[in-house]
């Protein structure tokens, strides 16, 4: 070994490290220019010696764990005075193990993770593996009691600003190829402490692989996993990526099929209120990025929810989910919900799992809101089922009533868990007018009726009798004469012969609509909707419940007139 320009040394090395791995190297050197070809071989080094060196950085403790690697180091100064290494060889950790040191719990573990040829340099710097297979690995996600992520917490530590480079750092890495990473029996644990009871999941069973990884733009690498959650949900990721390039590119599918809906009652009970009996839900999500624009699909498919007892919860929110969940059930008990997002990724506003949360809030909303609207789609002509008008003092349907309550008809035979609420309303000022004008109608009707029995003839219902425009003031004079009020009569005491618009007024003028004949109105009318429902014969009387509150006439709806029957589905 000598400083002299260009002179030649040879080195063999080895060693034991902490009486544990072995460390063998034999390397050609050279001081003046820096020269070293170096074989180096490194067997079962234990891995907690290096515990101290990132203790600060990182929140964890590695418990177990050995390095094995051969291969060949290459340094080389060239005559500017840069200097180039080159590493090409072989790595392996196995039996590692680590914890997170705020509650001990395991954070990661595997049994053999293997590098197969690597190549990594610098001036340019380079990373490229052949193959990189995981085997056996396991991981912990953890949300602590006070909603702390322990993924979070395990990379805090150092000083403010350490992870900040220089802004005229030139990037170290210029290209990074990873021609396959294999992973053989994976498993990603979830526990969630923040909710009472507490709620776990399994990801297990997790194989496939990642292949043609690279920082170049043009290659994307293919993806092909599939796991199971707790040991019976199948999932199946496919598609193809560019992780590792400036402009970053996905398109992938996930699917997920028959997840367990009743082991999320620890959420459905803190955010809904209620526990879950039965359920599965399956997910179909494509996400496609390209030049920081999403286009993402997600269709959840849920089958047989069924909600169980309530639980008392200071979060529970006040949306009417069940009844939503009850409106968007298809005959089948399935809900099928497709959510398209689109946005950028670059925008710090923009959040897929926001956008997709409002989507469901909305929908749910529409539920208080609108219930018939929402059903529209799958049945036309729900939209207008909320409101029935009928003419002023009338309780009679209107036509095409019948057309439209056929349509409710199916809406509740298809969705048996739905009840149906109806409320007669009455418009104080038209229906009190409307009802003088019936009354009135119906004493000439009386008359009318009468001759017809007389006559010997089939009678019809009194709704039934028409006074046409000749008969008017033959029927008008015989109900006057059979008025009991007091008539107007001459000096000497004989009733006066007045004229037909005469009689008419003394009749009108001893009619009284009272608030009372208002609300028998209002009541008839939901009445007569209900009645209409039941000669359909699809929906069992018990579900249909006639509701009477203390106004007679409703909020102004726009569009709507006040003599109307509101129907509410519940």
């Amino acid at each position: 070994i000598s400083t002299q320009q260009s002179a030649r040394g040879n080195i063999q090395f080895s060693s034991r490290l902490n009486g544990t791995g072995s460390i063998t190297a034999a390397a050609d050197i050279a001081l003046n220019p820096l020269f070293c070809k170096a074989r180096m071989e490194v067997e079962g080094l234990e891995l907690g010696w290096v515990q101290p060196y990132f203790s600060d950085k990182v929140q964890l403790t590695v418990t177990r764990g050995h390095l094995t690697t051969e291969g060949d180091l290459n340094v080389e100064q060239d005559h500017e005075g840069k200097i180039k290494v080159l590493f090409a060889g072989d790595l392996k950790l196995g039996d590692f193990a680590s914890v997170d040191k705020k509650h001990a719990d395991d954070f990661v573990k595997w049994r053999t993770v293997i590098l197969d040829d690597i190549r990594a340099g610098t001036d340019p710097g380079i990373v490229e593996i052949g193959a990189v297979r995981i085997e056996d690995l396991f991981s912990q996600i953890i949300v602590d009691e006070n909603g702390s992520l322990n993924l979070k917490n395990a990379f805090t530590g150092g000083k403010a600003g350490d992870e900040t480079a220089p802004p005229d750092e030139r990037k170290a890495i210029e290209r990074i190829r990873i021609a396959k990473v294999i992973l053989e029996n994976g498993e990603v644990g979830f526990l969630d402490r923040s909710v009472n009871p507490s709620f776990s999941a399994d990801l297990g069973e997790i194989w496939g692989s990642v292949s043609g990884l690279s920082s170049d733009k043009t290659p994307r690498a293919a993806v092909d996993l599939s796991g199971k959650l707790n040991y019976s949900a199948p999932l199946k990721i496919t598609g193809s990526i560019n992780p590792l390039a400036d402009d970053i590119f996905v398109d992938l599918r996930t699917i997920f099929q028959d997840i367990e809906l009743s082991a999320m009652t620890p959420y459905s009970g803190k955010y809904i209120g209620y526990a879950i009996e039965k359920g599965k839900i399956s997910l179909d999500l494509s996400y496609l990025i390209e030049s920081s624009e999403l286009d993402a699909r997600n269709d959840i498919l849920i089958d047989q929810l069924t909600f169980g007892g309530a639980v008392q919860s200071e979060h529970a929110t006040s949306l009417p989910v069940r009844l939503a969940v009850a409106l968007l059930k298809d005959p089948n008990g399935r809900i099928d919900l497709r959510l398209p997002v689109k946005g950028r990724t670059d925008d710090p506003e923009f959040s897929v799992a926001g956008i997709i949360l409002k989507m469901i809030t909305n929908t749910i909303s529409r539920a208080a809101t609108s219930p018939f609207a929402l059903l529209e789609a799958a049945y036309p002509g729900a939209s207008e089922l909320g409101i029935i008008e009928f003419e002023p003092g009338k309780s009679a349907l209107p036509a095409g009533c019948k057309d439209r309550l056929g349509v409710l008809s199916r809406i509740l035979m298809d969705k048996p868990s739905l009840k149906l609420e109806i409320q007669g309303f009455a418009d104080v000022d038209k229906d009190r007018t409307g009802l003088e004008n019936a009354l009135f109608e119906k004493k000439l009707k009386t008359e009318k009726l009468k001759n017809m029995v007389k006559g010997g003839g089939n009678a019809p219902s009194l709704d039934d009798v028409i006074i046409d425009p000749g008969e008017f003031e033959l029927y008008l004079k015989k109900a006057y004469d059979a008025s009991d009020f007091p008539k107007p009569r001459n000096f000497i005491g004989m009733p006066l012969s007045l004229k037909p618009a005469e009689m008419e007024k003394l009749i009108r003028d001893h009619i009284t609509v009272t608030d009372s004949d208002l609300r028998l109105l209002a009541l008839n009318r939901a009445q007569k909707v209900k009645e209409c429902l039941m000669g359909l014969q699809l929906v069992d009387p018990s579900r249909i419940y006639l509701v009477e509150k203390n106004s007679l006439a409703p909020e102004e709806k726009e569009g709507a007139g006040k003599s109307r029957a509101e129907l509410t589905l519940k």
